[in-house]
């Protein structure tokens, strides 16, 4: 369906790119037969015909290159999410690309159809332009070649300039977002230590650079714009004065000046459009680097199921990081067991490996006798409940909460509070 989609656009494109240069034509042709006392409805017709299918067909196009870059991001991002949902509570390689490419990458990767259409249009358009142009006299096709060429390295080296800017832009951004993630993470630990301060200042180390590269990029925005803009008057103006003296030699009729100024403009649209490849390849860009993280192996899910047993938990040589090293530690089924210590001195980590949620380097995890790497996620969501110190609740009450990620109503919700045991506390919550 995509692949036909993008077919349809292409075409439309090309309707749209031919409609857009006969209109000239027809337009030259009324304005002759205007000129000479011989205007008919046929000519008038003609006119309304191209310039409503040339309409027609841009519309078209718009509306299907929107449809189709809504589809794709859509697709990639639930593609993305698939992939980081395999991972489980493990971090995936590369997380801060991840969240990158769901705000922009995903977004960008999926204007690809739309960017190659648009840019098909302005080399059919340009092109197809500068042919008929030669074809009224080549003379024009010299005024304009000649205008061009004085403008468009100056666009195409502003342009570049803006891309360099565009991507120094990036790195101080992604180390911030780096060094703020690492201090959300150990928040509590800033805040025993005593250390916010030194470590606020840690975290906006990158700030300055972003505010440079941030000023710089705009600079090179402003440099960036003026030639393109100032490339289609000049190039008018050039061929309106080559046809003008075409005019007094007899060479071109009235309409042909007309259709002249015309093509020279459709012939320049292409300067400004310059853009349209640096966009292209950094949408190209953005689906590989978010075809790389789809491409990193996510663990591989267990299919064992649970023995008949009480709940026992055995660790046994468990190591992770540098907090736990050769733990072995027994939980019997019917123990209350509570994990003191300070701040990160591995509590939390010993508590997510316990509850399954942190997978281990080194030793193995035993759930009444099983390997909880090998059980089935259902079998291990069954029968392992965790509650953070700190939960988050999802929606605005208990019940948007409990019944999240399912079409659960009011009553499955309060069997289900009941089947917990906390029926009466949720019913006396206000």
């Amino acid at each position: 369906m995509s692949d036909r989609r993008e077919a349809g656009l292409l075409l439309l494109t090309v309707l749209a790119a031919a409609a857009t240069l006969v209109t000239p034509y027809a337009l030259s042709a009324v304005a002759d037969a205007v000129v000479a006392g011989e205007l008919n409805w046929s000519r008038l017709g003609a006119l309304l015909a191209v310039g409503g299918s040339q309409l027609g067909a841009s519309a078209a196009a718009t509306l299907l290159a929107a449809g189709i870059t809504a589809t794709m991001t859509a697709r990639l991002r639930r593609g993305l999410t698939r992939q980081l949902c395999g991972f489980g509570t493990a971090s995936p390689p590369g997380i801060g690309a991840a969240r990158r490419g769901f705000t922009t990458d995903c977004a960008t990767a999926g204007s690809r159809p739309a960017l190659f259409a648009a840019l098909v249009s302005a080399v059919l358009v340009s092109s197809g332009s500068l042919v008929l142009l030669a074809i009224l006299d080549w003379r024009l096709l010299g005024a304009f070649v000649i205008s061009v060429l004085f403008a468009v390295p100056l666009a195409a080296k502003a342009r570049h300039a803006l891309d360099a800017e565009d991507s120094g832009e990036h790195r101080p951004a992604s180390e911030l977002s780096a060094l703020l993630r690492h201090a959300v993470a150990g928040l509590r630990t800033i805040a025993e230590s005593g250390i916010a301060e030194h470590e606020a200042r840690r975290v906006l180390r990158p700030l300055p650079l972003m505010h440079t590269a941030g000023v710089e990029r705009w600079r090179a925005a402003a440099r960036a714009t003026w030639p393109a803009r100032l490339a289609l008057p000049l190039t008018c103006l050039a061929v309106l004065c080559a046809a003008g003296f075409g005019v007094t030699a007899g060479r071109l009729t009235i309409g042909e000046l007309l259709a002249a100024c015309c093509y020279a403009a459709l012939g320049a649209s292409f300067v400004p459009r310059i853009g349209l490849v640096g966009e292209l390849r950094r949408a190209r860009s953005s689906a590989e680097r978010v075809a790389e993280i789809r491409a990193s192996p996510a663990p591989m899910a267990g299919t064992a199921k649970l023995p008949p047993g009480k709940g026992t938990i055995a660790l046994r040589g468990v190591s992770v990081g540098t907090v736990l090293r050769e733990v072995d530690l027994t939980v019997r089924s019917g123990s209350a067991v509570a994990v003191v210590g300070r701040s990160a001195v591995g509590t939390e980590a010993l508590a997510g490996v316990l509850a399954g949620l942190r997978p281990v380097e080194t030793g193995e995890v035993l759930l009444d006798g099983v390997r909880m790497a090998e059980l089935a996620p259902a079998q291990l969501r069954a029968a392992i409940g965790y509650a953070p110190t700190r939960p988050r609740l999802v929606g605005t009450s208990f019940a948007d909460a409990i019944a999240y990620g399912s079409w659960a109503g009011s009553r499955a919700v309060d069997r289900a509070c009941a089947a917990a045991g906390v029926g009466g506390l949720v019913a006396r919550l206000p």
